[in-house]
């Protein structure tokens, strides 16, 4: 089984970067990046724990590659970024694109964002990047192919993702609003899925 990938602050910009939007240019960027390698590390983390307290794997067996030295600050970051998630960002839309998996979420959206920015000039548009996909990257679920299936581990992916969507769409809508007003715009954010429907 693959190794856990811990996140690190360029795969954050990135990951902010491939949904529309480019924390570089923002005042808070750094911060909005930091948050986001700090909410992924949170639930890798977890994941790796729970898949190590089933017994079936060794530390050795599945190591956790990456940078730790932030670590102390993660906790507080993902905290931070939920209450964000739970909170009202004014002058942000959010659309949920729900769906099974490979249904074509994320190809509509694309055609979402399209559609709305040709109709108003005066919308920016942002998009969340699928959670499942992005933790499977990184070591989750024998990366994405449930084989050999531990169900401490599924359990707690679960409840990482909905952490984890709970906190992106904070992270996104906090972003989507500083990116949109810089430019006098309104934001629209797409989340794939949402908290309510995180499956």
């Amino acid at each position: 089984r693959p190794p856990f990938q811990l996140m690190d602050l360029e795969g954050a910009v990135q990951l902010l970067n491939d949904g529309l939007l480019d924390v570089r240019k923002l005042p808070e960027g750094h911060q909005l990046a930091s948050h986001m390698a700090a909410t992924v590390n949170v639930a890798l983390v977890g994941i790796r724990q729970a898949l190590l307290a089933s017994g079936r794997y060794t530390a050795a067996e599945v190591p956790l590659l990456g940078e730790t030295a932030e670590a102390a600050s993660w906790q507080r970051q993902l905290d931070e970024a939920v209450e964000w998630g739970f909170g009202h960002t004014p002058g942000v839309w959010k659309l949920s694109v729900a769906g099974g998996c490979c249904g074509g979420k994320t190809q509509s959206m694309k055609r979402v964002i399209g559609a709305l920015e040709q109709r108003n000039s005066s919308l920016r548009a942002f998009a969340t990047r699928e959670i499942a996909t992005l933790l499977f990257r990184h070591g989750a679920m024998s990366g994405g192919s449930y084989h050999p299936f531990v169900p401490e581990e599924y359990d707690e992916f679960t409840i990482q993702s909905e952490v984890l969507q709970i906190a992106w769409e904070g992270i996104w809508a906090r972003g989507a609003a500083m990116a949109a007003s810089a430019v006098g715009a309104q934001a629209v954010l797409l989340t794939d899925r949402d908290a309510v429907d995180s499956r």
